[in-house]
């Protein structure tokens, strides 16, 4: 019983409450899976998902007719994706058609080949018609020499009866026709079907005339036809090429920046001083690695001097681009991707494409010039005519002079972003001429890898001295943690490769992953018109540019032409030049932040 209240009367006996869970103690698991979800889905979104929202092709106030173009254009581009994937199984399920030595492509996918190359045709000879007159006469001269070229075969097998080769002709004066009587109008959604009806038509009637007579001959020119108007198209992969080799320091670089500042946004400063020293224990580990496993040819004593003479330049250029002496507090500019790799890919990959044809159409002239005037010809005109060199060495020292002036354009112009990135294309690119003056006697170009180390020693004693200093910021914390990780990722930025070419059988596959990322990041450009250039003339050209690099890729995969017809090699300079350049304007911009505890904004 419990004691007596006068007022409330007997007291009851005391009940034990249950324990109840502290609500903060409950949620903690909860709130940091929540924390670890958002921070995930935000940077897969700004990495993935926003450059290409950003940079696709969107309808914008497209003329009609334009859309269904478009579609085609895609589809064709998956069907040769697919062939490009596909291309070893092929080749052993389905009969090979011969059109070289030793080379051969299956003949069930010749006539796809040359529908491909038909719509190529088509949407160039569109986009041409549909711009300015000197790109309308462009536009018809480059579609008659590439149906007359495939029409060659047929001359030979037209002696006895010419009303074939009459019917050619025909074809080729209505497309000409076609494009004087359409140029003043606007695209209309007909033009495309009855254009390509004509192209299809040549092709088509040239192939089956020349198949009557070569065939019991026990020829087969249908795929000499192929190759020689993919060979005749080949070197104009390089800008595309170029781009596509940016891909892998893209993503590496944009995830790395995207980490960074979304951890210090989303955590709390304790998380990201962890994670930090999380990273430096891997880049720790990483480095020590790379020391042990030094290739002493690769990174001779010679090669680690000419680094070091190349970091000087780059840190010399970083400070006159980043301004990094400048008293205001403002936030340092780094290179933001995609606007800075794949946005600079197809301009400095046509740039080197038309400084490479007047230089090799100057070596061709001086050729004739020299087999008319023997007396003009001696050692130094015979050997430097033999070099493969000339137009390698030409084209570069060029390109250097023009990214210069494009960096001090850009600089000029408050873009310090991209002219950052263009004064170390320009800075990569002196090893050439520089090697063929010495006679490379020297190594002149720098070692990325032996340059990153030197980065990450230098980091890592001024992160010490912060710290110890009680100086190391959260600001300062966000850019080491950024430079670190970019050093950690960009070792291991072609990681799938490997599976990628095992479980497909496809030496192409992670090319043709830098193209579809190169077409889908890259084409803003198109969205917008000009007096010059107008919008369904920019769409057209690009679809049938981007065309044209997957009808090669196909073909060379389905021939299996060795180095993809220099697609390749395209994509391995533009890893080595663009996207290393990105890589080191980035990581100048995150070092030029970290050293004046500035923030970090990335533009464009």
């Amino acid at each position: 019983m419990g004691a007596l209240n006068p007022e409330l009367g007997p007291a009851m006996p005391a009940v034990p409450q249950p324990t109840v869970p502290q609500p903060a103690a409950a949620g903690r698991p909860r709130r940091l899976a929540t924390r670890v979800r958002r921070y995930l889905q935000s940077v897969l979104i700004m990495v993935l998902v926003t450059p290409v929202r950003e940079g696709r092709l969107r309808n914008v106030g497209w003329p009609p007719g334009l859309q269904p173009i478009v579609w085609i254009a895609y589809g064709l581009a998956a069907a040769c994706a697919v062939l490009v994937l596909l291309s070893e199984p092929l080749r052993a399920t389905w009969s090979l058609g011969a059109f070289d030595i030793g080379t051969a492509i299956p003949r069930a996918t010749v006539w796809m080949m040359i529908a491909v190359i038909d719509v190529v045709l088509t949407l160039l000879a569109l986009a041409c018609i549909h711009g300015r007159a000197w790109l309308t006469v462009i536009g018809m001269i480059t579609v008659v020499l590439a149906t007359g070229l495939s029409g060659i075969y047929a001359v030979p097998f037209s002696m006895a009866n010419p009303l074939p080769l009459l019917i050619l002709f025909g074809l080729i004066i209505g497309i000409v026709v076609s494009g004087i009587l359409w140029h003043r109008n606007p695209l209309r959604w007909w033009e495309f079907p009855v254009l390509f009806a004509q192209i299809a038509a040549f092709s088509v009637v040239n192939l089956i005339m020349v198949g009557r007579s070569a065939v019991p001959l026990g020829m087969d020119l249908a795929p000499n036809s192929v190759y020689s108007t993919v060979t005749l198209l080949g070197f104009l992969c390089l800008p595309m090429g170029l781009a596509a080799g940016t891909a892998a320091a893209e993503i590496t670089t944009a995830t790395a920046l995207r980490g960074s500042s979304q951890l210090t946004r989303i955590f709390r400063p304790r998380v990201v001083v962890l994670t930090l020293v999380a990273v430096i224990i891997v880049r720790i580990a990483q480095s020590a690695w790379e020391v042990t496993h030094l290739d002493p040819v690769s990174r001779s004593p010679q090669t680690m001097i000419t680094t070091v003479a190349y970091a000087v330049l780059m840190v010399g250029l970083a400070a006159v681009v980043l301004g990094v002496r400048r008293r205001e507090h403002g936030p340092v500019v780094v290179p933001d991707v995609p606007p800075a790799g794949t946005g600079l890919g197809l301009p400095v990959g046509f740039m080197l494409l038309i400084t490479m044809v007047p230089i090799g159409v100057g070596i061709v002239l001086l050729v004739m010039v020299v087999s008319l005037v023997p007396e003009l010809a001696n050692d130094t005109v015979n050997q430097g005519l033999a070099s493969s060199d000339l137009i390698h060495v030409g084209s570069r020292t060029v390109m250097i002079i023009v990214m210069t002036l494009w960096c001090i354009r850009r600089l000029r112009r408050g873009d310090r972003a991209t002219a950052l990135v263009a004064g170390m294309v320009a800075i990569l690119l002196l090893g050439v001429p520089i090697g063929h003056l010495i006679g490379y006697a020297w190594p002149t170009h720098p070692d990325l890898d032996t340059l990153l180390l030197m980065l990450t020693v230098v980091v890592l004693m001024l992160t010490t001295w912060w710290a110890v200093r009680r100086r190391l910021s959260l600001r300062r914390v966000e850019s080491v943690l950024a430079m670190l990780l970019i050093t950690v990722l960009f070792a291991h930025r072609n990681l799938l490769d490997s599976p990628l070419d095992f479980l497909l059988e496809a030496s192409s596959a992670v090319i043709l992953f830098g193209v579809g990322w190169a077409l889908f990041t890259g084409s803003d450009f198109a969205n917008r018109g000009s007096a010059h250039l107008p919008v369904p003339t920019r769409v057209l050209l690009l679809l049938a540019y981007t065309l044209t690099v997957m009808a090669v890729l196909a073909f060379n995969s389905l021939a299996r032409i060795e180095g993809l017809g220099g697609v390749d090699l395209f994509a391995d300079l533009g890893d080595s030049l663009l996207g290393g350049a990105l890589v080191v304007g980035t990581l100048a911009g995150l070092f030029a932040a970290a050293v004046s505890d500035h923030p970090v904004r990335q533009d464009s």
